[in-house]
């Protein structure tokens, strides 16, 4: 991710669903977001902050004022957010360090090493677009670190992973990016997405998924326009 991005309507996407999967979810404890954090490019990128025309997150006017308030700082810190699920009770970890290509291997190598028998954690991967192209940047979240992290994650965890739907078919460019997931992980995959944007899901415990799952309708049920 990065600070430009902070408090645009994808953040109000995932933090709200977020926020159901920590409260709702009968035996996520906590989270541990996974930043990717990279540099401001200045591209203008992020720039959608409109939340009236989102097309999840909208209900939740306690975040929105949140994120607003983020947004607006003179320096904007993506790593206060913790404060905004601290006020609910609900415990986020967030990684600090800045992410490189180059420095990948040791990045992972240290997220490995941490999320090493987390059970019951919600496991956030949130790289600036999302899964590997063909050829990756600090943008992208190889399939391989993918695979590290779910055979590191302890009993019972869940990893999310953020993608930007790229101008495809979205139903066909899921379900193709769901299969590679399962290939390199083993873990069936279950998604929701608003059409700009999905989250991805791997877990290994069949009670945990279908626990997920529920979640997830629940969701829909909330915001009728995602797809998943």
């Amino acid at each position: 991710m990065k600070h430009q991005y902070l408090g645009d309507t994808r953040d109000l996407f995932k933090y709200d669903l977020i926020e159901l999967l920590l409260s709702r979810h009968p035996s996520l404890d906590q989270a541990f977001f996974i930043t990717m954090l990279t540099p401001d490019d200045g591209s203008g990128h992020g720039e959608r902050a409109d939340y009236s025309r989102a097309k999840a997150g909208y209900l939740n006017s306690a975040l929105s004022g949140f994120l607003s308030c983020l947004r607006d700082a003179r320096t904007r810190n993506c790593f206060l957010i913790r404060d905004y699920f601290s006020e609910r009770s609900l415990q986020v970890n967030i990684e600090r360090s800045h992410f490189t290509h180059h420095g990948r291997e040791e990045y992972f190598s240290r997220i490995a090493r941490k999320v090493r028998m987390l059970s019951h954690f919600l496991i956030f991967l949130d790289p600036d677009t999302g899964l590997e192209v063909a050829v990756p940047t600090s943008a992208h979240l190889l399939y391989a670190e993918v695979s590290l992290v779910t055979r590191a994650a302890g009993r019972g965890s869940i990893v999310m992973i953020y993608q930007h739907i790229p101008r495809t078919p979205r139903i066909p460019y899921i379900e193709a990016r769901c299969a590679s997931l399962s290939e390199h992980t083993g873990f069936s995959t279950s998604w929701i997405s608003d059409g700009q944007v999905v989250f991805f899901f791997l877990c290994g415990e069949y009670g945990v998924r279908k626990d997920l799952e529920a979640c997830l309708v629940e969701y829909r049920r909330r915001y009728p326009l995602l797809l998943s």
